[in-house]
């Protein structure tokens, strides 16, 4: 969920596992009892309805003050609509039935049956109801209580979808919490039925301060994930690990992502556009940096501390570098390069290591400049990839897509403190 202006995305309630594929409709109950139901999908029997405080933190409660819902049993989507009113009945399918008072599935009453082929949504208004139906193309209506005057309201609509009636009466105002000074939560204000009937909350992955009103700035430890048509960021400081993906244009076959931490750009290589672009951690700001003399962009590596950007290619099959803002464009290794990919850095230390995949598969080192040139690993390697380099414990890590591997580790890099190397090695 998110505020009316689309900030401040919230992922706040955790369905089922049974619930989380195909869940058809939902609907808040009001500010007054401030609860939220939804549908699963239709291959639960019997069909339940499931629902949650608007902070998410139940899953299943008792229908208060005689509301009734309105749901739509056996079509492809299922429809949600309030009422307060209350009858009893029993379940029905396919139909329009009713639920009150109990916990599902108990009690229904069918309102309209027979004479529907494929409702898809519904709604009220007064004493109607109306819905939507697939197979007439027609918005229908009839009596919420007794089914009856049914009518055609409007017909040969192409794929009628979801419908709403707009009217004071469904939205009538009720003073809350978070009305005055947003119930003083920084981002997002969320009723509750219980006392003092709101909580405050963050945007996806982001903590709450411990006054539980305060956000945090962000969130301090997170995942990048370049997904070929999309990029994502994932927050370790959550237990959910929800991914949330970059509101970025023109993805079409990113392949390997990095960040630098003083500006916060995210840097990528896109394979398809055949360009190295870059844009800030929540997705604006995107630029394209590099497109020309441009073949299979792949492995890129920030130098957070000079403030270079470095990449591979494994079409001109080169290594080359550039600023962050993508000036002063170098070649730094074109000679005996089959296909290299994965590219990672120690600023600190001024090495760079990648991997090259060709005839002859090894992993390499150099210089930052690209001097001192060394063969670290040439035997017992497939296709070497994904690279990662432990700055803490002075080891790398690689996967080789080939064995269907991740070496933990094979190569113990040199102890900083005590060598006085001046080439990259192995302990």
């Amino acid at each position: 969920m998110a505020k009316y202006d689309f900030t401040n995305y919230s992922k706040f309630a955790a369905l089922p596992q049974e619930h989380r594929k195909h869940f058809q409709a939902i609907i808040v109950e009001g500010q007054l009892l401030a609860r939220m139901l939804w549908t699963p999908p239709r291959d639960l029997s019997p069909v339940p309805l499931l629902c949650a405080g608007c902070h998410g933190s139940q899953e299943r409660f008792r229908i208060l003050l005689r509301t009734f819902c309105y749901v739509v049993v056996g079509s492809s989507s299922l429809g949600l609509q309030m009422s307060f009113s209350n009858t009893e009945g029993v379940p029905g399918h396919p139909e329009i039935s009713g639920y009150c008072d109990k916990v599902p599935p108990l009690p229904w009453q069918k309102v309209v049956e027979g004479s529907l082929t494929h409702p898809f949504a519904l709604t009220l208004s007064g004493e109607t109801l109306y819905w939507t139906d697939w197979q007439t193309r027609s918005i229908h209506a009839c009596d919420k209580r007794t089914g009856e005057k049914k009518r055609e309201i409007l017909n040969a609509l192409y794929s009628p979808m979801d419908i709403q009636v707009l009217s004071p009466e469904r939205q009538p105002y009720f003073h809350t919490p978070c009305e005055e000074n947003n119930g003083g939560c920084s981002h997002l204000c969320l009723l509750s039925p219980r006392d003092p009937f709101y909580s405050c909350a963050c945007p996806t992955g982001v903590q709450l301060e411990d006054d539980g009103k305060t956000c945090k700035a962000g969130a301090e430890e997170v995942l990048l994930l370049a997904r070929r048509t999309d990029l994502r960021r994932i927050s370790l400081d959550m237990p959910d690990f929800t991914d949330i993906i970059l509101q970025i244009d023109n993805i079409r076959h990113a392949i390997a992502i990095d960040y630098d931490p003083v500006e916060g750009y995210i840097y990528w290589t896109d394979d398809d556009v055949r360009a190295i672009r870059r844009a800030y951690l929540d997705g604006s700001g995107a630029q394209t940096l590099v497109t020309t003399e441009i073949n299979h962009p792949d492995g890129i590596a920030v130098d957070w501390v000079a403030r270079n950007l470095y990449w591979t290619d494994t079409g001109t099959d080169r290594i080359e570098v550039t600023r962050l803002n993508g000036t002063s464009r170098k070649i730094l290794i074109s000679e005996n390069l089959d296909e290299p990919r994965a590219i990672v850095l120690n600023p600190v230390m001024g090495y760079m290591y990648w991997t090259d995949w060709g005839e002859n598969p090894k992993i390499e080192c150099a210089y930052l400049d690209g001097s001192e040139r060394r063969v670290l690993v040439n035997s017992s390697l497939g296709w070497p990839n994904g690279l990662a380099l432990d700055l803490e414990e002075d080891k790398l890590y690689w996967g080789d897509a080939k064995t269907d591997k991740i070496e933990l580790p094979m190569i113990h890099l040199f102890q900083y403190a005590d060598s006085n190397s001046d080439r990259c090695q192995l302990l």
